[in-house]
């Protein structure tokens, strides 16, 4: 646990783009950040990157991709 508390506080994990598991870059999330704000709603968004709704919802409030959400929205 000291290992990994470690690597999250050096930043040395493996998130946003790092992951292999993501869809997106930042500079998408960025641009549903845009898309939110402008008022396009979160099925529309998701339907332009073929994924769940949820997954937009998710982004848009900061739950997943919180590093990027914690710098550009807070």
């Amino acid at each position: 646990s000291d290992n990994m508390r470690d690597m999250v506080v050096k930043g040395r994990g493996l998130v946003g783009e790092k992951s292999a598991k993501t869809n997106f870059k930042e500079s998408d999330i960025l641009a549903i950040y845009r898309a939110v704000d402008e008022g396009v709603s979160r099925v529309a968004i998701a339907k332009r990157y073929g994924v769940a709704a949820v997954t937009i919802s998710h982004i848009a409030s900061g739950r997943n991709w919180k590093h990027l959400y914690e710098r550009h929205r807070a």
